[in-house]
């Protein structure tokens, strides 16, 4: 099976994707860069920097307790969503234990562009819970899924760039320091967070500092922290995405190209 039926395999497994029809899309915008932001299945579908799509799915997911499996944000119910600004939109999402609140801040720039999320986990139930709250995201730089290199810089902070456009960058960091992460294939993960009774991400904060991925990678964070009925619990994570200048961007897929075709000519 190819990548991109996988993909849409694993996405229908996991009901993640709704019909265009009926979905409640939010496009911001600042300084040529775009950011899509489906609250219907809360997921950030793209992200446009200079005109490159970086995205394919970026989204929060939540568990109580140490058994079950983690509840993707979108399949809460959407309470409220506000996009007071052009580049600023809040989502709020609650069931029976959880309200979570996202707020999106995009700031762009003409080769890089600036994502900020604020997130609230509250305890909306009558009585103690352990939170376990999940960041996935699944970034496809350059808009190609299967030739990407995710690092883990360090305990809070992941960097991913594109194999043949190096100057295509994206780095991802966490406050307060996630209490673990992974890294690896997206499907993996995806499947392991949703599907997988009780599942912690594989790496304890302090562990796997510089541990890479390559190919249609993806990385998760989680959080964890015991809540009283009513407690809150805040992090934020930052994200920036660039792209070379139009002229830098042109010499690095030539010379792309002249590396393939000079390796196929040495084969």
């Amino acid at each position: 099976m190819n990548t991109f039926g996988l993909r849409t395999l694993c996405a229908v497994s996991f009901g993640l994707l709704v019909c265009a029809a009926n979905a409640q899309v939010f496009h911001l915008t600042d300084s040529g860069s775009q950011l899509d932001v489906n609250a219907t299945t809360g997921n950030i579908d793209n992200w446009f920097v200079s005109g490159i799509d970086n995205v394919f799915q970026h989204t929060y997911m939540l568990r109580s307790g140490d058994s079950g499996t983690a509840t993707a944000m979108g399949a809460m119910t959407l309470d409220s969503a506000t996009q007071a600004l052009p580049n600023f939109l809040e989502l709020i999402y609650s069931d029976s234990t959880f309200s979570i609140q996202v707020r999106y801040l995009l700031t762009g720039g003409t080769s890089a562009a600036d994502l900020a999320e604020s997130v609230k986990v509250t305890n909306i139930s009558d009585s103690t819970v352990n939170a376990r709250v999940f960041q996935y995201s699944d970034w496809d730089m350059n808009n190609t899924p299967l030739n990407d290199t995710v690092v883990r810089t360090n305990s809070s902070s992941m960097q991913q760039t594109d194999g043949i456009v190096s100057g295509i960058t994206s780095v991802h960091g966490g406050t307060p320091v996630p209490d673990f992460s992974q890294l690896g294939l997206f499907a993996n993960i995806l499947g392991n967070i949703t599907s997988t009774n009780g599942y912690f991400l594989d790496t304890a904060a302090g562990d796997g500092i510089g541990q890479s991925f390559s190919g249609d990678a993806a990385y998760a964070f989680q959080w964890n922290r015991t809540l009283a009925a009513g407690e809150s619990f805040n992090f934020s994570t930052d994200k920036v995405s660039s792209v070379p200048e139009p002229a830098s961007l042109f010499a690095l897929t030539l010379g792309a190209l002249a590396l393939i075709r000079k390796r196929k000519k040495a084969a």
